[in-house]
């Protein structure tokens, strides 16, 4: 199985997409910017945003499009 990259999520809107996605039994993960840039040794360009990069199951994608249409 692998994860595609599908979009950037909105920290108050991904509790509702994560949600979603459980419910309809899709693998996802998510990718905290802020964390990453402070691993990488910089924090400004990612902490200065409240996004998260959202990956999901790559043979869900059409589902997964379908059912995030309003929040991405």
């Amino acid at each position: 199985m692998g994860y595609v990259y599908f979009g950037q999520v909105n920290h108050f809107a991904l509790v509702k997409i994560e949600e979603i996605l459980t419910k309809n039994q899709i693998k996802f993960f998510t990718k905290n910017l802020h964390e990453s840039s402070v691993s990488a040794g910089w924090a400004s360009p990612g902490a200065t945003f409240n996004e998260q990069l959202l990956y999901v199951d790559k043979n869900k994608i059409a589902l997964v499009k379908k059912l995030l249409i309003n929040y991405i």
